[in-house]
């Protein structure tokens, strides 16, 4: 699988190959930006655009069916006990490192272009409760080898429910080289003038809004559309580009082969 850059240098396109063993009854699915915890706070939180295209970033992998996980606080394997609600999907989820860590199997291997690898996570701003999904990178654009996602239980003796259709995996692209190349400068706001009086302003203004007792459902919509200075007119100059409000990721059952 090449890689695809333009004379720049830079990668235009990319693709994830999604090499399944089995597929009845699992799913690997874009991402929501919709979560149920998100969902009786009247639509505020959806209204933070960082949260919502963070909850996009990436596909998330289904559970087949409920998973009831229960931990003793033991380190051994039998001290964490998995009952799988439909017995088809039993190997898939074990107690596989022991120290009340489960571990999901899934069913399938993942290829990428040269140098970018996945991030296997937990999804964005969702958890279950008394579990905590554990990340992890892997340099899919070599490996031929599948991943598990792997789960660590909090409480002893209390049961963990993995409800069936939860996202239990979300894997994100991301270039291996990245973090390293990156130049890192620190230095006080003040050597900036614009920048620092730009942010002051803003500042003031941002906490008059919030003080304001009649403000009601109002809300500042500047960084939602991608104005750069709330006290200037929406132009292209005051406008940032690119700027993106909602991702569309590809669906990999739509290139089912």
């Amino acid at each position: 699988m090449e890689e695809i850059t333009s004379d720049s240098g830079q990668i235009e396109k990319c693709k994830i190959e999604c090499l399944y063993f089995a597929h009845k009854g699992w799913s690997i699915v874009p991402s929501s930006s919709r979560r149920s915890w998100m969902e009786p706070t009247n639509g505020h939180a959806y209204k933070c655009l960082p949260l919502a295209i963070a909850n996009q970033m990436g596909w998330v992998i289904l559970s087949p069916t409920d998973f009831t996980v229960e931990w003793d606080g033991g380190e051994g394997l039998a001290a964490t006990k998995v009952t799988a609600e439909d017995e088809n999907f039993a190997k898939n989820c074990s107690s596989h490192f022991g120290h009340g860590i489960v571990t999901f199997i899934l069913p399938y291997l993942f290829k990428t272009n040269n140098n970018i690898a996945l991030m296997i996570r937990g999804a964005t701003n969702f958890w279950i409760d008394g579990a905590q999904a554990l990340d992890g990178l892997v340099e899919t654009y070599w490996s031929n080898y599948s991943f598990t996602m792997n789960w660590k239980i909090l409480q002893k003796n209390k049961p963990v429910l993995f409800k069936k259709g939860d996202p239990i995996c979300m894997i994100i692209p991301y270039p291996i080289r990245l973090l390293e190349n990156m130049d890192v400068v620190y230095k006080s706001i003040t050597t900036e003038p614009e920048i620092n009086e730009a942010h002051s302003k803003w500042g003031a203004y941002r906490r008059a809004f919030n003080a304001d007792p009649n403000r009601g459902d109002k809300w500042q919509k500047d960084y939602f559309i991608g104005k750069k200075c709330p006290f200037s007119p929406k132009t292209e100059e005051n406008t940032a580009n690119p700027h993106i409000t909602k991702l569309n990721l590809k669906r990999f059952d739509e290139f089912r082969q």
